[in-house]
């Protein structure tokens, strides 16, 4: 099966290279387990390391407050956005 590395130290040697390429993948887990800082490092590692394009739609969260939180992070969702 091929796989769709996703960039996130550790996690790809764990699922045999990463996510399985042209399938869905669900990431659960409650308030404050990491998923939303999880897809973001996803979408960034996309945009940046391969020009793929990423849509995150946040189900629970404030848009602004997730832009604001990732900061810490260095990601600047403006450049991104662009």
């Amino acid at each position: 099966m091929e796989r769709v590395p996703t960039g996130i130290d550790g996690f790809d040697e764990l699922v045999e290279g990463g996510l399985p390429k042209g399938r869905c993948t669900l990431l659960c887990g409650g308030p404050g387990s990491g998923t939303t800082t999880f897809v973001i490092q996803f979408l960034v590692n996309g945009i940046e390391k391969h020009g793929e394009n990423g849509v995150f739609v946040p189900l629970a969260d404030d848009p602004a407050q997730t832009k604001d939180d990732m900061k810490r992070f260095g990601w600047d969702f403006e450049k991104l956005e662009k």
